[in-house]
């Protein structure tokens, strides 16, 4: 029998013989329900288990039971906030670049390399089914909305994500300290 039963629009507990709220007994149930959960956890720990599915609560309080879909995949992160803010000011052949290169970003460097060096400019102007010109134009656009920076490096140009709207991970402290006066890191900003 449930410890909690409805009678006409009040709940009625049956364990204390007394009326209370739809609200009092929802957070009853979830904190049993979070405690149950955290048990689980230990006992899966005990047994060098591992959780298929964790429980996490978001900023509103809702709460989640969530799973990792590729575990021991890489990924790449987007901070959908500033990107939002920063998407509409580009061109749809910045939007494109982005697109492609994404895939492609290197942990921990944030660079783009496809099959262990950086791209070629003819490499990205085959991705983005631009020219030359055209891609010398997006990249700068790129560069002058702090999206990314360019480097030399061995006669290449070598091109960073600004790792406070895209990263795949952890950044070595040479990437964050060029993209450190950027807008998009959170330091900067006023208020």
């Amino acid at each position: 029998m449930s410890k909690y039963i409805r009678i006409n629009d009040s709940i009625y507990d049956s364990e204390t013989g007394e009326y209370t709220s739809q609200v009092d007994a929802s957070k009853e149930y979830n904190n049993n329900l979070i405690n149950q959960y955290n048990d689980n956890v230990e006992d899966i720990a005990e047994i060098n288990g591992e959780l298929e599915y964790k429980l996490i609560k978001i900023r509103s309080g809702q709460e989640f039971y969530v799973s990792n879909v590729k575990p021991k995949y890489e990924f790449t992160k987007t901070f959908k906030t500033d990107v939002r803010v920063m998407k509409p000011s580009l061109s749809p052949y910045a939007k494109v670049f982005i697109l492609e290169a994404q895939p492609y970003l290197h942990y921990p460097t944030n660079t783009i390399v496809c099959n262990g060096e950086n791209p070629s400019l003819d490499t990205l102007c085959e991705w983005c089914e631009v020219k030359v010109a055209k891609m010398y134009r997006i990249l700068k656009e790129l560069e002058d909305k702090d999206v990314i920076k360019r480097r030399k490096l061995n006669g290449r140009t070598v091109v960073y994500f600004n790792p406070y709207l895209y990263s795949c991970g952890l950044t070595d402290e040479v990437v964050n300290e060029m993209f450190n006066e950027s807008n998009y890191n959170p330091r900067n900003r006023q208020g």
